[in-house]
């Protein structure tokens, strides 16, 4: 049974994406930082405030050998970091229709990207998470959300790799209309 969570489990939820620019590699530092002048500002104690800084950080995911942005259950860290990294990943074991929802956002915060590459990034990511023996570090976790999110990063995965490449636009061309079988690209079929 999940506890009642101290505030900074609650300010560290709140900031941990506060400062989020998929084209940089220190989101998380950005966003500690942000979260110690805010919290700062009210008055909130340091020790707190280091604690929720602390838990920010976790929420990097990265381990050894892995590429930037990988999710780590299995990294070294306490128990809070534990808890903090699986809230943050929540979102995988949740519906399916929410977890569409989700893949399309992070398709738009891509946008900027070449499509094809924003797929092979994702694809590999996918492959990455679907490897490993836990996605999620607590036995709470994983208990509840690890079957439906392994379903999830799944159905994800098939959709990325049955998606066909676009031929590139020359100028002038109209825009092909959104395929309904790429994230972020309309309704669910």
């Amino acid at each position: 049974m999940l506890l009642p969570l101290h505030l900074s489990y609650k300010l560290a939820v709140w900031f941990h994406d506060a400062v989020y620019d998929p084209a940089r590699q220190d989101n998380e530092e950005r966003s500690a930082a942000l979260a110690s002048r805010r919290t700062s500002a009210l008055g909130l104690p340091p020790a707190l405030i280091r604690e929720a800084s602390r838990l920010i950080l976790a929420t990097r995911h990265v381990g050894p050998d892995e590429p930037e942005g990988a999710a780590n259950p299995s990294a070294p860290g306490e128990p809070g970091e534990a808890l903090m990294r699986d809230l943050d990943l929540a979102v995988w074991g949740g519906c399916w229709a929410r977890f569409l929802r989700y893949e399309r956002r992070i398709a738009r915060e891509y946008s900027g990207l070449p499509r094809e590459r924003f797929r092979a990034g994702r694809t590999a990511l996918l492959r990455c998470f679907l490897r490993r023996p836990f996605l999620y570090a607590t036995p709470e976790f994983r208990r509840r959300f690890e079957r439906r999110a392994r379903e999830n990063l799944g159905r994800a995965l098939a959709r990325l790799e049955r998606a066909k490449p676009r031929p590139a636009q020359r100028p002038g061309d109209r825009p092909a209309p959104p395929r309904s079988d790429r994230p972020g690209a309309g309704p669910a079929p």
